[in-house]
């Protein structure tokens, strides 16, 4: 199936267990905002605040173990409107993150 339509250059796979402890950081969507961890926003000022933090100290923890990091682990729920993502995800964009990985689950359709 990947075959089909124009031929590009894929991002490679990193395995999550490549990255230290510290220099991930989680945002999740549904239908309630977008969270960062625990921490729930709706607010866009109030999200990009505690996302350049949480970027900025998990750089730390990255440069401190060797790794380029940091990595963002986008999680949508399956029941929310792919519309919250793609704000959620311009919202990701002013932060000038670089590694963003979209969580999947792997189900038995595939």
């Amino acid at each position: 199936m990947l075959g089909r339509g124009k031929d590009v250059q894929l991002p490679t796979l990193v395995e999550a267990s490549e990255h230290k402890e510290g220099d991930q950081v989680f945002v999740s969507v549904d239908d309630e905002g977008v969270w960062i961890n625990q921490d729930k926003y709706t607010q866009r000022k109030d999200f990009e605040e505690a996302l350049t933090t949480e970027i900025s100290v998990a750089e730390g923890k990255a440069a401190a173990s060797g790794y380029e990091g940091p990595i963002l682990f986008l999680k949508g729920d399956a029941n929310t409107d792919y519309g919250r993502v793609r704000v959620a995800m311009e919202w990701i964009q002013q932060a000038n993150v670089q590694n963003i990985a979209l969580v999947v689950d792997v189900g038995n359709g595939l």
